[in-house]
């Protein structure tokens, strides 16, 4: 190859190169924070496994957090929902509004809507942590693709859940009924 030659592939390259730069932009452009709050403590998703997020709380509003699942239907999310927050998430002030010993439960879909069998201990409990378990389990299941809505039952039948302003109704919810619980930001 001549010297002319290597010129001319050495421009071509080096304009080919420079155009796989970040672009340049007049003003600064705002970021987005991920959906889901990162567990640095957490597990990455290797082979077989799936990333999900789930719902726990900060203060009195749902907080997204992320865990590896064997799988993703909804008795799984329920079961990591259930497991509460990890100790590193505690020590950032994250919290679940569902009691400790809450067993997992049946999970059905009917199209868009997620068939859940109550735990007793969620509604029989009373005051804001019953509004906040509610919306948890809501946010996580409707975290999957298709679900819209979740009808909490018990024998089968639906059952009286709170939605977000505390009114008991005996229909499907879904993330619009606790929309001031919502996750900041």
């Amino acid at each position: 190859m001549t010297v002319g030659g290597r010129v001319v592939a050495l421009c071509a390259v080096s304009l080919l190169v420079s155009g796989c730069g970040v672009p340049l932009q007049d003003e600064p452009q705002r970021i987005e924070r991920a959906r889901a709050t990162p567990d640095p403590s957490a597990p990455s998703a290797e082979a077989g496994q799936r990333d999900a997020t789930i719902f726990l709380v900060r203060g009195n509003r749902l907080e997204p957090v992320r865990r590896v699942l064997q799988r993703s239907d909804g008795a799984e999310l329920l079961r990591a929902l259930f497991g509460g927050p990890a100790d590193a998430e505690r020590r950032r002030g994250i919290r679940s509004a569902i009691p400790t010993g809450v067993t997992p439960v049946q999970v059905t879909r009917t199209g868009s809507v997620a068939v859940v069998e109550a735990p007793e201990q969620i509604t029989r409990a009373g005051g804001e942590d019953r509004v906040l378990a509610v919306a948890q389990i809501v946010y996580t299941l409707t975290a999957s693709d298709g679900v819209r809505s979740v009808q909490l039952t018990r024998s089968g039948a639906p059952t009286a859940a709170p939605s977000g302003d505390g009114r008991l109704v005996t229909r499907p919810l879904t993330r619009a009924d606790f929309i001031e619980r919502a996750p900041a930001g």
